[in-house]
């Protein structure tokens, strides 16, 4: 019996990305690394410029959810037809239970349709929280200020 090719495409992508240097993590004079979790319809792949990195592009437009949760589409629409990223300081996870309690459970949380600061709530060790949008991309406010 011969192997057979996968015909489907995943319709998405679950995964991580560490960043210890670069602009994986240089937001608004952060020095930590971070690792980025993520529900996207393409792999991460460096080489095509599909990774999480800062400052991020206006096209596809973006919204920040709570100051953590970065979205490309609607939350009201079904869970396939949106993309997201959170992130979490590297060196907050620090043990099997804290990559379960902080990367895992909130993932699945958010998967499941938990509201977004249930499922990454402000005491979740290690979350990055924006103070507000314009962190995520400098023109943005620069544009903002010359309004």
């Amino acid at each position: 019996m011969g192997k057979t090719l996968r015909k489907n495409r995943p319709e998405m992508y679950i995964g991580y990305q560490i960043s210890m240097i670069g602009d994986g993590m240089s937001f608004c004079g952060n020095e930590d690394p971070l690792l980025h979790v993520y529900l996207w319809r393409d792999e991460n792949c460096f080489d095509d410029e599909c990774y999480m990195r800062y400052p991020l592009a206006q096209d596809p437009p973006y919204q920040l959810i709570s100051n953590r949760l970065i979205v490309w589409g609607d939350l009201k629409d079904g869970w396939k037809e949106y993309e997201w990223t959170f992130s979490i300081r590297l060196l907050s996870l620090d043990s099997s239970k804290a990559l379960l309690d902080r990367v895992i459970k909130p993932a699945i949380a958010l998967l499941a349709g938990t509201a977004v600061t249930s499922a990454l709530p402000d005491n979740l060790p290690g979350l990055v929280i924006y103070s507000d949008e314009s962190v995520l991309n400098p023109t943005v406010r620069e544009s903002i200020n010359v309004n």
